[in-house]
């Protein structure tokens, strides 16, 4: 799949476009006003429209401006980026694009975006703030927590056990509704994760 979509879906088009799906890929929801800020550009809403336009994976979430791209594409993307720019500078701008999906009140995108950029300081402020919110939406964002962190919180085991039953792995989400039940018992929980600070202080 990554060979066709290089040799016959991103190697077909211009060079300051391919630049921007791979530049972009780090957000989870895209948007004019994001990408601009994201990629340091102007016109990324006309760039949006177009990639809709050209039915390149880029799906339209509402009538504000609101796309995402395809997993498929998004997956290939993320791989794209990593070997241009290197693990370090992607885990840099994945932190970016969580800063602004955080200041875009998207904790959710923000989330799997700290993840990505392995910056478990946000994931754990973000989750002291936002755990309720989250569990709401547990998404693959779940998957990509460090065990242990899952594991001493309770709002993030009942995440998980969520997450099994959109998977179908009933087994496990019993045992994780259960283990939920007990860890809200006794009194454990995200708040002392619930550092203050903001999103995109220093370092």
């Amino acid at each position: 799949m990554r060979e066709y979509l290089a040799d016959n879906v991103l190697g077909e088009l211009p060079d300051d476009l391919r630049a921007f799906l791979v530049g972009s890929c780090v957000l989870s929801t895209l948007s004019g006003e994001l990408c601009d800020e994201l990629l340091g550009i102007e016109g990324s809403d006309v760039v949006l429209v177009d990639l809709e336009r050209r039915q390149l994976f880029c799906v339209p979430l509402d009538q504000e401006g609101r796309y995402r791209f395809h997993e498929v594409l998004r997956s290939h993307l993320e791989a794209a980026l990593v070997e241009q720019v290197g693990e370090v500078a992607a885990r840099a701008r994945y932190r970016n694009a969580g800063c602004l999906h955080e200041k875009a009140g998207d904790p959710v995108a923000a989330i799997r975006a700290y993840c990505r950029a392995e910056d478990w300081q946000a994931v754990g402020r973000l989750l002291g703030a936002q755990s309720e919110v989250l569990v709401g939406d547990p998404g693959a964002w779940v998957d990509a927590l460090p065990p242990a962190l899952v594991a001493d919180d309770p709002w993030l085991i009942l995440a998980s056990a969520r997450r099994a039953v959109a998977q179908g792995r009933l087994r496990g989400a019993a045992e994780g509704y259960a283990e939920a039940e007990r860890a809200f018992g006794q009194g454990r929980g995200s708040s002392r994760l619930g550092a203050s600070g903001t999103c995109c202080g220093p370092g």
